[in-house]
């Protein structure tokens, strides 16, 4: 009976099994993790926390006023959303299409309200700067929230309005990030900056990038938000700081 032909190897096929998987493992992980941090950055996530004048802090009202500000951004659509604590107001800022459609939205308690903005219309909440030179400071950078970011300043031809500093990175593939703004000459997105409202003087700071996938829902008007006039929800907000 002649014996069957055994395969000198056979004792090391499970470990070598083994290691075929833990390297298709590893591969996989690798070539993940490289798509996550290049291909996704055209879609994520930036949260944003907001600091307030010492002064506006005493007075107190700053309790109701929002802590951070979340960016969702996806191609060349972009949202900015405030949300009050206890869930009291919620103030969000859409721009499609790059910037051919925009609208503000604004809920307090149970009131839900829209303004359609228009294409070169600057959103509310930033003061009326007039014009501006943009000097950017290609030397001088720093990570803010593991981002490369550069340093700009944009100089008002208003003697009274004072040189606002901001740090921006183009590694965050948005198409025309600063769009309705006055810092709209920028060419990156925003990840440290300040501006002045109602006499307060506020600065924004990034605190987390996430790149994933965003949903396209996020950029879509509600359908039980009623059309106003932007003084409508312009005067709610203020009654917020009163």
């Amino acid at each position: 009976m002649t014996p069957k032909h055994i395969p000198l190897n056979v004792g090391k096929q499970p470990g070598m099994i083994k290691e075929l998987l833990i390297f298709v493992i590893v591969l996989f992980i690798l070539t993940g993790c490289n798509w996550e941090n290049n291909s996704s950055k055209t879609e994520g996530i930036v949260t944003y926390a907001i600091e307030y004048p010492h002064q506006a802090e005493q007075k107190g009202f700053t309790a109701f006023l929002p802590k951070e500000m979340i960016t969702y951004y996806k191609d060349d659509h972009f949202k900015l959303k405030f949300k009050g604590e206890f869930n009291i107001y919620n103030l969000e800022f859409i721009s499609r299409s790059q910037g051919d459609t925009c609208f503000t939205l604004f809920k307090i308690f149970d009131k839900k309200l829209f303004y359609s903005m228009g294409q070169n219309e600057e959103l509310f909440l930033f003061n009326d700067l007039g014009a501006s030179d943009l000097v950017i400071f290609n030397d001088s950078t720093k990570t803010i929230a593991g981002i490369n970011c550069t340093k700009a300043m944009l100089q008002f031809e208003d003697a009274y309005a004072p040189d606002i500093e901001v740090y921006f990175s183009e590694e965050i593939k948005i198409s025309r990030p600063n769009r309705h703004s006055p810092f709209s000459q920028v060419p990156g997105l925003m990840l440290e900056f300040s501006m002045e409202y109602q006499d307060m003087h506020l600065q924004f700071k990034a605190q987390n990038v996430s790149f994933k996938k965003i949903d396209n829902h996020e950029f879509h008007l509600p359908d039980s938000y009623k059309k106003t006039k932007q003084d409508e929800i312009k005067d709610l907000v203020l009654t917020l700081l009163q």
